[in-house]
């Protein structure tokens, strides 16, 4: 299969399950080899860094993996004002950092005119850097009119390729709805952002190799893959727990940490030109080179306020 990759034939689904399979040390290295040689071919050995500014941890959704689900009563909610985002700004160098990300989760309280003045007020303040987006699933109009005001770039993470799946996960949302929000950006002419959960029940190595293509084939410029851990405030985590503290996908036991790497590195060489954050629990440098040297090209940089962070910060999805 590795030699498959060297002849640059392209992979199948069929391909990617048997790469996701592979358990030799000398077989990974040599595929986070060939994924690494593909970044530096195209140019993106240059880290790039994304900050990224989290000004609601308000929610509609109920998911059941997230601790900013609606039905979480014993988390603190809050909403930043403009004043409250430029002080969060103050406080960062500029240099450390070469696009902004303002997001939040379906937080229907702000209205797409109250979400660009919140962008305005940003821009005075870093005019020379490149700003996103991640506000939810919004109507195609709101879209459009966001990407008037000049905002090129948004993000919008689909969770999954599996529409079982995204439906035991998301019991008030539609997994079709999803990805035609996904598709509206495209089509309006955004470098979208999106990406997958590794490691939530229920996943198997086909759904896994089916993120891979959908990836490619929505043409997605920014993808980003998040670690699944069980927050002890959701349904799933309360499964999680009466299983006896651990519980594993359908396909049987994984290394998260180990799959999240060997998704970056066939991410890496099936859509060549994405840029790719790894966004997990590592926080250690040895962690962190790791995933830089199997495809991965963007760090991120956290600007939201510590005490926030605590209550937007959802332990199922880092």
């Amino acid at each position: 299969m590795l030699n498959k990759i060297n002849n640059n034939n392209e992979l199948t689904k069929q391909d990617i399950v048997s790469l996701l399979k592979i358990t030799s040390k000398s077989e990974l290295e040599e595929l986070y080899k060939m994924a690494n040689l593909v970044t530096k071919k195209l140019g993106n050995c240059n880290v790039k860094k994304v900050a990224t500014l989290m000004f609601s941890n308000n929610c509609t959704a109920n998911c059941l993996y997230c601790s900013l689900r609606k039905s979480n009563e014993k988390l603190k909610r809050y909403r930043l004002t403009s004043e409250q985002i430029i002080k969060a700004l103050g406080h960062l160098d500029p240099s450390q950092f070469d696009c902004l990300l303002l997001e939040i989760g379906e937080d229907r309280h702000y209205k797409i005119q109250e979400i660009i003045d919140l962008i305005n007020h940003s821009y005075k303040y870093l005019k020379d850097k490149t700003f996103a987006v991640s506000i939810g699933e919004r109507p195609e109009l709101e879209y459009k009119i966001l990407k008037d005001t000049g905002i090129n770039f948004c993000h919008l993470r689909h969770k999954t390729s599996d529409p079982i799946l995204y439906r035991n996960l998301h019991p008030d949302m539609k997994y079709s709805n999803r990805i035609k929000s996904v598709w509206s950006l495209k089509r309006l002419g955004f470098n979208v952002g999106s990406g997958v959960m590794i490691g939530v029940p229920g996943q198997t190595l086909e759904s896994l190799a089916n993120d891979i293509l959908m990836l490619k084939t929505l043409d997605i410029d920014f993808i980003d893959f998040v670690q699944y851990s069980p927050h002890p405030d959701t349904p799933l985590a309360k499964k999680f727990y009466r299983a006896g503290g651990y519980f594993a996908p359908a396909i049987g036991y994984f290394d998260i940490k180990e799959m999240i790497c060997k998704m970056t590195a066939i991410t890496r060489i099936v859509n060549e030109k994405a840029d790719i954050l790894v966004n997990t629990d590592f926080t250690n440098r040895i962690q962190d080179e790791l995933h830089l040297s199997c495809g991965a090209n963007v760090r991120i940089l956290n600007l939201t306020n510590v005490q926030l962070r605590k209550n937007f910060e959802d332990p199922g999805e880092k």
